[in-house]
């Protein structure tokens, strides 16, 4: 039977004064228990990107969770949305990491409408450097899941990675990288990989940044799936 389709849903969100644009997908058969899976989007991409989105809706559907993603700044609705050397700055700003952390904590309040389920982060490429350096600061995240994304041939960027990564603390983690992929080289996924503290597991396949397999998203969902299980 095909799946019934569905719309993202718009969220009130604001954190440090600022509006967050932020959408989430909720399952027809969600209930309080459903896990809140916060999605972190690639760069120059955005909470409306048709591609985060199919991926969103996917994870929504399989896992399943209600799926909250939104613009990062210097992307979609965001100032300088769409400006690539806003967005580059972006990333390597100290102190992106704790005003992400308290977007993604007005999320999950705002979130709270739609369930009351144990919470993840799944972040790709961007969105998992993002994660990695900004997480430490969501209480409430109990897994995460890294697709194309650790440390960078940019050791100011790498500072700031490596600071989170401190902070992950025994939340479980996936890591799911390429072996030729040009803008996470495989063996700095590795040593990104190396330094997480908590219980993790890393999956590997062959190709560049872009080839990220079906398989990827199915293993994605089954983490969440065990990990988000209701207690």
């Amino acid at each position: 039977m095909p799946a019934v389709p569905f719309e993202p849903l718009s969220l009130e969100v604001s954190a440090g004064g600022e509006r967050v644009p932020t959408v989430c997908f909720v399952p027809r058969d969600a209930t309080d228990g459903t896990p809140l899976l916060l999605f972190g989007h690639g760069a120059n991409l955005g909470k409306d990107d048709p591609i985060m989105q199919q991926i969103a809706k996917a994870l929504a559907r399989a896992v399943p969770a209600v799926v909250a993603m939104i613009d990062f700044p210097a992307h979609g609705e965001r100032p300088g949305g769409g400006d690539d050397a806003a967005v580059q700055a972006s990333m390597s700003d100290a102190a992106l990491p704790e005003r992400i952390a308290a977007e993604w904590n007005a999320v999950i309040t705002a979130a709270r409408a739609h369930t009351q389920g144990r919470v993840g982060y799944v972040g790709f490429s961007m969105g998992a450097m993002h994660g990695l350096s900004s997480i430490g600061g969501v209480p409430e995240v109990e897994a995460c899941a890294f697709v194309v994304g650790g440390f960078v041939r940019d050791d100011h960027r790498n500072a700031i990675i490596r600071a989170g990564i401190e902070r992950l603390g025994s939340r479980e983690v996936l890591m799911c990288n390429l072996t030729r992929d040009e803008h996470f080289p495989i063996v700095m996924a590795l040593d990104t990989f190396a330094l997480i503290p908590g219980p993790k597991r890393m999956h590997v396949w062959e190709g560049t940044h872009v080839d990220v397999p079906a398989e990827a998203v199915r293993s994605v969902s089954e983490f969440f799936a065990r990990t988000l299980a209701p207690a």
